[in-house]
């Protein structure tokens, strides 16, 4: 199956086992549509020795799982770091709370334990031992402005070069994501937009 970004007009192939694995995986957090591209942005970077994926925000880990299926479709062994505080978060209408025990239930349940590395912290506090080998990170955790905007200034520059950034809830019902994003991805900035719709997708130059 083939994919095209919005913005750069670029497309990606993609294992066909894709879409059922998208459709499969989709939920009121990332539909389908958004989860094939979420893949064709896993499928844009090279996957160099020691990069690393890195997801902000896992409520019950179905994306993450997804993340190791589609990579492994690629023919990939990439650790995922997903950082997540869990039930210590306070929920409210922007931010569900994470249930630990139905993230380490999908993990466990999906075979991907080896490659699916949980940090129970909220993202700030977890940046420093985070190191500078992201080959792809996706911001999906907190969506007001403070703390979207201090995941980008933290892990955006965390990100290789050629690497991506696939950001969740840009759009109308999220201002604080859509302020964050327009700020940080400047014209001139370390990266371009690739895609633009209800997500965004960058890559470092």
């Amino acid at each position: 199956m083939q994919v095209t970004f919005s913005l750069s007009g670029g497309t990606v192939e993609l294992p066909d086992q894709v879409a059922s694995d998208a459709a499969q995986a989709a939920s009121s957090m990332m539909d389908g549509p958004e989860l094939v591209h979420l893949a064709a942005t896993l499928a844009s970077f090279d996957w160099r020795e020691g990069a690393i994926a890195v997801e902000i925000g896992s409520y019950i880990g179905q994306t993450t799982v997804f993340m190791a299926r589609v990579l492994r479709h690629l023919g990939h062994r990439v650790p995922i770091l997903s950082i997540d505080p869990f039930e210590r978060v306070n929920p409210d209408p922007y931010n569900p709370q994470g249930i630990y025990s139905g993230f380490l239930a999908n993990v466990l349940g999906s075979g991907f334990e080896d490659v699916i590395l949980p940090l129970v912290a909220f993202s700030q506090d977890a940046a420093d031992v985070v190191p500078d080998r992201i080959g792809v990170l996706v911001v999906d955790g907190g969506h007001h402005y403070p703390t979207v905007r201090e995941d980008l200034d933290r892990y955006a520059s965390k990100v290789l070069p050629g690497g991506l950034v696939f950001v969740d809830d840009y759009g109308g019902a999220y201002p604080g994501v859509v302020q964050a994003v327009d700020e940080y991805f400047q014209p001139d900035g370390p990266f371009n937009r690739l895609h633009q719709s209800y997500f965004v997708v960058a890559q470092r130059r």
